[in-house]
């Protein structure tokens, strides 16, 4: 398998539950197989986790944070 160097922030209190579950795998194995299933549930649910997504996204509390802090038009 070719693989390509990513870079990505993730913040600090989910990474060490992460190395709390993964045990003896390495970080990067542990990240690559959560992505894969992950995306194969996606491949596999098609549009409708799609949408899923997007109404859980709606719901995130930091998204309620931004929209309370935009500027309201009369």
């Amino acid at each position: 398998m070719i693989t390509k160097h990513v870079s990505v922030s993730i913040p600090r209190e989910l990474i060490l539950e992460i190395d709390r579950k993964r045990g003896d795998v390495s970080r990067s194995r542990f990240f690559l197989r959560m992505i894969e299933k992950s995306y194969s549930d996606y491949l596999g649910n098609g549009l409708h986790e799609v949408n899923k997504k997007s109404v859980e996204d709606a719901n995130d509390e930091r998204t309620e944070i931004l929209k309370s802090s935009a500027s309201q038009i009369p």
